[in-house]
């Protein structure tokens, strides 16, 4: 399967990462509206999608599934059950299921659509994250027993779309949801401390938001851009008995990198379960 005009791709939930993804392969001109659709369970938000994109929408998960070449399943973990029955008698050999469902293996999937196609389903299983939502997401990507080479690239060229991509063996594919998939949060919640912080010394709500933000895109590009690590940079940052040194002292005998350890082992612990595992 290749990326060509005859290649149509199905959101099947088109919430917020759903619309992010499909945006974003609008935006940088990879599919046409025409090779895009989409349905969602609620009839007020396949509206909404369909008053602002000139992509296709449709109402049942079925009669997405007949028309789109790649299936990508976008609905909350609690729910694929219920929607692999729904639409597994519609799936052929050569049609490519995407999940980006939390804890769902390859194999729960592949096992719902060969007991009635009795085929051999491809799917893919990626963990994307929310600044997808502006073009900077990070997505694990992994194949499951049945997809072939060129199927994980062109489901990886999707996400891409919306920001980088990583291949990752599926046994990962927990640890990667815990790290970057609910990663974003533990980021914003460490931008709330600051501020509340920076709020406590002084400086109103609006501009201490600014200050923090604004340092903690810029700390995030510089880890990028440098050829230094992020502990080299840390360091040429700590001068010896100053203030940031005597922060990070704080740090330390609060245990903060013990706790960031426990808050992806946990995310992971989660992630396990909701796979059943």
């Amino acid at each position: 399967m290749s990326l060509s005009q005859d290649t149509v791709l199905g959101f099947l939930g088109a919430g917020n990462m759903g619309e992010a993804i499909f945006r974003g392969l609008l935006d940088g001109g990879v599919l046409t509206p025409a090779q895009i659709v989409a349905t969602d369970a609620s009839a007020e938000r396949r509206a909404d999608i369909a008053a602002r994109f000139p992509i296709r929408v449709v109402d049942s998960n079925e009669e997405l599934v007949e028309q789109a070449t790649v299936v990508i399943f976008a609905v909350k973990p609690q729910v694929m059950p219920v929607v692999l029955e729904e639409v597994a008698s519609y799936f052929s050999q050569n049609k490519l299921s995407i999940s980006i469902c939390a804890g769902i293996p390859c194999s729960t999937i592949e096992r719902a659509l060969m007991r009635d196609t009795h085929e051999e389903p491809r799917v893919v299983r990626v963990m994307p994250n929310t600044p997808a939502l502006i073009g900077a997401g990070m997505s694990g990507v992994c194949r499951g027993r049945y997809a072939r080479q060129h199927e994980l690239e062109l489901a990886m060229s999707f996400f891409e779309a919306v920001g980088e991509a990583e291949e990752v063996y599926e046994a990962q594919m927990d640890a990667v949801t815990a790290l970057t998939g609910s990663g974003p949060a533990y980021v914003f919640r460490f931008i709330e401390g600051l501020i509340e912080a920076g709020k406590k010394h002084g400086f109103p709500p609006d501009q201490a938001t600014r200050m923090v933000v604004q340092m903690v895109y810029g700390a995030a590009r510089l880890a990028m851009e440098s050829d230094k690590s992020p502990e080299e940079l840390r360091i040429a940052v700590t001068s010896p008995g100053g203030t940031t040194a005597a922060g990070l002292q704080a740090l330390n005998a609060a245990d903060f990198m013990d706790a960031l350890q426990e808050c992806v082992d946990a995310a992971e612990a989660r992630g396990k379960e909701l796979g059943g595992g």
